[in-house]
């Protein structure tokens, strides 16, 4: 999206490299993963490269069966200066 598009100064670079899976090896709630590290969906915020697109990462669904529930989520934050992580749920009518 370039920066007229993302109403800034930057444009944003939401690329699908910026999302990788590392499942767990086995079945189960824990233990260890494909990739090593913590298992489960990483969503990466990537180096500025130079072109002035701002690098991240996001999970959209259009599915509105998703009515009642209990939704957890366990985040592991970047350590790098003015990154944001969230974890949003909305229903639009």
């Amino acid at each position: 999206m370039d920066k007229a598009a993302a109403r800034g100064p930057y444009g944003k670079d939401f690329s699908l490299n910026n999302i990788v899976t590392n499942p767990l090896k086995g079945s189960g709630w824990s233990g260890a993963s494909e990739h090593g590290g913590d298992a489960g969906l990483e969503l990466w915020v990537r180096a500025q490269n130079g072109s002035n697109y701002v690098s991240g990462a996001e999970i959209v669904t259009m599915r509105d069966d998703a009515l009642l529930g209990s939704f957890r989520v366990g985040m592991k934050l970047s350590n790098s200066s003015g990154t944001c992580g969230a974890f949003f749920f909305v229903r639009l009518a």
